[in-house]
């Protein structure tokens, strides 16, 4: 039918704006998902191919995607329903199930009790202090540290890896630190 050879053209839009929007967040809501999706719809479909795409169009694919488990409801807010993926708590799960494996698994890098970041050649936030001192200090095998691009990630790793160099207990090749960020490129 007329409706089913159409959707092909809302579901592209709806994945589009999906894939987008996933690429940023884990969580997101009804609104940006409708509005990325039209965006898309305007931009690619209407204006270069003259195809007919409508707010009912997309949020008829919006519905069944919910329907069919591709996207998960969280929680009804006051601004909106908020939404994630299938995928995206498969892979939140995982994540959570390495994090609990490799607990209490290793020593800490440095002992608690001596612990002193020195803070002659950088400045650092209280919030680095923390982190470094939560990874220097931890028995966890995984550390998970999320940032904004420019707030000093970078800088607070360097720090850990000159503490760790200064260290008696910390022959080379030892310890090895592994840092590792998405581009969504």
């Amino acid at each position: 039918d007329e409706y089913e050879f159409r959707s092909q053209d809302e579901r592209k839009a709806v994945n589009f704006a999906i894939e987008k929007i996933t690429s940023r967040n884990a969580g997101f809501d009804n609104r940006d998902l409708g509005k990325e999706a039209l965006e898309y719809a305007l931009k690619e479909l209407i204006s270069k191919q003259n195809k007919e795409v409508t707010k009912e169009d997309v949020d008829k694919i919006i519905e069944e995607k919910r329907a069919s488990g591709e996207l998960i409801i969280g929680k009804h807010f006051d601004d909106g329903i908020k939404w994630t993926t299938k995928e995206i708590l498969e892979l939140e799960r995982s994540i959570i199930a390495g994090l609990k494996k490799g607990a209490n698994k290793l020593e800490p890098l440095l002992d608690p009790v001596t612990l002193k970041i020195p803070t002659e050649e950088i400045n650092l936030t209280k919030d680095q202090k923390n982190a470094i001192s939560l990874i220097a200090t931890t028995k966890d095998q995984y550390v998970i540290v999320q940032g904004y691009a420019g707030t000093g990630k970078t800088a607070m790793f360097s720090q850990i890896k000159k503490m760790l160099k200064e260290t008696d207990n910390n022959p080379p090749g030892k310890i090895k630190m592994l840092g590792l960020a998405p581009t969504h490129k």
